[in-house]
């Protein structure tokens, strides 16, 4: 289509426009951001010479172009493109136009991708009480609002305010659409992954289950998201020490993936990550060291070395390498991966502060005590001041730093942080979940 406008009506057509821009569309769902990128760059300059910039499609361009921008993790290009189209909106169409709402919306998950959740909540919310307001809340857009705001309570470690939003999601979703609809079966999933987080992992697996055989039913099972059911289903095997069934499943997961969609789809990278995190679980550490090698190099190759999703799989080679004994090479890989977030995301995004503990422990594995409780201090300070006291970052740090005293004979100090974790969780999770008996008896030794 796009060549046959291009050929009859020339670049600067609406219609060339469109069908770039739907083009680019297709190739942003199928994990193919550079060729989306280049495609979205020019239908948005197309709209401006046609329509102008403050025109609604030009405002849908600039969105959709700040979207591929964040999917291929420049979140400064993404930012900057949209808090600009977002104020024209806002001024040219008003805050309750359609277009300025999805802007704000997009907004949002820039946010979120930049790890300044406190803001991308701001933004969901008022998203959500304007849809509310001129679509009500039975309206997909509604409810798709509401489930966007449910994922940045759980990025905020609220899981129980997600918990409701979600269940309230799902309700809705199976009334209106029915159970098999792929809008009902996405509410399932996120439910599901919910349960995990909170530990509550019966709850989890019988939700996963029953979406891969909704799924699979209505999609067959080559489909991705079916392979991706799988891949969940895997996870909450793992949590419950079914390795065997995980690995079966992941397995075949990755099977498909490669067959359906290639190697380097994300999906299949993902599929390979999975399969090389059960590996580790099942203590088959060559083995998952050989998978996450090649997923790094692939990262590397599609995405460069300072993606978000390359630095996470230098993180999970790091891991490996740790099993392994092999410390030196954890530590070098360690120190890298907290460089480039601290440089690229910022001292306190969540993903920095995520580096600084996964330092830490290699400090700690080293016998470095004192660089240990150095780092953990510091970084215990960003994480309230990003997440909050009683976000599961948080509390991990706190607990990691009180032994981090005890080992240096600090007992006093340690005690304190371990009982103020312990009524943190406690208030959190309640007195069964896992992460409330671990602080319990940290205390106690």
């Amino acid at each position: 289509v796009l060549k046959y406008t291009t050929n009859s009506m020339g670049d600067n057509n609406f219609a060339t426009m469109q069908a770039s821009a739907n083009l680019a569309s297709i190739y942003s769902k199928l994990g193919r951001y550079a060729e989306a990128e280049k495609l979205q760059a020019k239908a948005q300059k197309q709209a401006v010479g046609l329509l102008g910039i403050d025109h609604h499609e030009t405002v849908l361009m600039s969105t959709n172009l700040a979207s591929i921008y964040s999917m291929l993790g420049r979140y400064a290009e993404a930012e900057n493109l949209l808090l600009d189209t977002l104020q024209r909106s806002t001024r040219v169409l008003g805050v309750d136009h359609p277009t300025t709402i999805q802007a704000a919306s997009t907004m949002a998950g820039i946010y979120s991708h930049l790890g300044r959740y406190a803001e991308a909540e701001g933004l969901e919310l008022e998203v959500l009480r304007r849809r509310v307001k001129l679509l009500g809340i039975d309206h997909p857009d509604t409810i798709s609002a509401s489930s966007r705001l449910a994922n940045t309570y759980v990025k905020l470690g609220r899981e129980v305010e997600a918990e409701g939003l979600q269940l309230q999601v799902l309700k809705q979703r199976t009334i209106i659409l029915g159970d098999n609809h792929p809008d009902t079966i996405r509410a399932s999933t996120t439910l599901s992954t919910t349960y995990d987080r909170l530990g509550r992992y019966a709850e989890a697996k019988r939700l996963k289950v029953e979406v891969l055989r909704q799924s699979t039913k209505l999609l067959g099972i080559d489909h991705p998201d079916v392979i991706q059911a799988s891949a969940n289903l895997a996870a909450t095997y793992c949590e419950l020490d079914q390795f065997v069934e995980a690995e079966n499943l992941v397995v075949e997961v990755l099977k498909q993936q490669t067959q359906s969609l290639g190697p380097d789809h994300p999906s299949s990278i993902l599929a390979s990550t999975n399969l090389a995190t059960t590996y580790r679980r099942l203590g088959r550490y060559n083995e998952a060291e050989k998978l996450d090698t090649e997923v790094l190099k692939q990262q590397t190759r599609l995405l460069g070395v300072n993606h978000p999703d390359t630095l996470a799989a230098v993180d999970h080679l790091a891991s490996t390498y740790g099993l392994l004994g092999r410390y030196s090479e954890v530590e070098e890989l360690r120190i890298m991966v907290h460089e480039q977030r601290t440089r690229l995301l910022g001292a306190t995004h969540p993903d920095t502060i995520a580096a600084s503990q996964n330092l830490a422990t290699i400090y700690f594995e080293l016998g470095r005590y004192e660089e240990a409780e150095g780092l953990l201090s510091e970084v215990l300070k960003q994480s309230i001041k990003a997440l909050g006291t009683s976000h599961p970052y948080t509390l991990k740090i706190s607990a990691n730093l009180a032994v981090a005293y005890s080992l240096l004979g600090k007992n006093t100090e340690a005690e304190e942080l371990h009982l103020e974790s312990l009524e943190q969780r406690t208030k959190i999770f309640g007195v069964d979940h896992l992460d409330t008996i671990h602080a319990s008896a940290n205390l106690a030794a």
